[in-house]
């Protein structure tokens, strides 16, 4: 299923510095999957997609951890777009990977 993305903070935000960065709300990525992450942390969205009126998570983040629920391999120059911004993300202030122990990323997976 293709779904467009909706920011899951306030309305009209972009999504500077991240791998969404340059996307619009009118840009569709590709689902396929039986199941949603949803993290227990509601300011560890960074995008949403609505899909017969259920919300689902489609991309998380915290700190330099990021997530997809979509495929972006097989979404066509949008996901071409998402890759690229992940492959040029800028990690390089991140030297110590303990300051993440814990304080995991929750997440439940929901039935669809």
């Amino acid at each position: 299923m293709l779904c467009d993305l909706q920011s899951a903070a306030k309305q009209g935000q972009s999504w500077p510095g991240t791998i969404l960065d340059g996307m619009t709300r009118d840009d569709a990525v590709y689902f396929v999957h039986s199941f949603a992450a949803e993290p227990e942390d509601e300011t560890h969205r960074l995008a949403d997609c609505y899909y017969d009126g259920i919300r689902l998570s489609a991309a998380i983040t915290r700190g330099t951890i990021v997530g997809c629920q979509f495929h972006p391999e097989k979404s066509g120059p949008v996901g071409l777009r998402i890759l690229q911004n992940f492959v040029g993300m800028d990690i390089s202030s991140v030297n110590d990977l303990s300051v993440y122990g814990g304080n995991e990323m929750k997440i439940s997976a929901q039935a669809l």
